[in-house]
């Protein structure tokens, strides 16, 4: 009767052994693959620091890394520098500070997640073709152009106001939000909560 309750015991004690291993070992691994992942992405993008894919894993790194007090440091250090270049946006020093950090930033992410080899001189070198500059350049310019024709048509209109039909109020606000950055995301918003309303 003793051994049946060893084994049985036994049994236990390794099927709870088996699990509890599983179970951190899969956390281990989904912690190496989000790191992973973070570094491919500010990998792709150290071209353009400002694309969106690249901000969101930007903002990413201090949960992710939590346990890396280095990478942390030269995270809170790159946000220290572009928090400088948004209060003097006309400094010309500021963008290589911001790219210097940025680029230490991923030296020790590099690190971090086992890839030793990829160091400062690996990382500062990246493929950036003049026709992707040129793209990049000129939406920039036509949505500026664009902003900047529909705002002159509004002003032109400024004193019409009171004979303006609903359709040219709503234009006005569609034009004016899209200035701000987050201005077309509100629109779509507004459009989406609008469009429900509607099928009520």
């Amino acid at each position: 009767m003793d051994n049946v309750w060893i084994v049985v015991i036994t049994s236990l004690i390794s099927g709870l052994i088996a699990t509890i291993t599983t179970i951190i070992y899969q956390q281990i691994s989904e912690s190496k693959k989000d790191k992973k992942e973070i570094f491919k992405i500010l990998m792709s993008h150290r071209y353009l620091i400002s694309d969106k894919d690249n901000v969101e894993a930007l903002n990413r790194v201090e949960v992710v890394f939590y346990k890396s007090k280095e990478v942390r440091e030269c995270w809170k250090k790159f946000l220290s520098a572009a928090d400088d270049a948004a209060k003097n946006p006309n400094n010309p020093s500021n963008d290589t500070d911001i790219n210097d950090k940025y680029l230490r930033l991923l030296e020790e992410i590099a690190k971090c997640t086992g890839c030793e080899g990829i160091d400062w001189e690996n990382i500062k070198k990246y493929y950036y073709p003049q026709g992707l500059s040129s793209k990049i350049l000129e939406e920039t310019a036509l949505r500026r152009a664009q902003i900047s024709q529909a705002s002159a048509v509004a002003q032109q209109d400024q004193g019409n106001r009171s004979q303006m039909t609903a359709e040219e109020v709503g234009m006005r606000f569609m034009l004016k939000a899209m200035e701000s950055p987050n201005g077309v995301e509100s629109i779509a918003k507004i459009m989406e909560l609008s469009g429900k309303g509607s099928k009520k």
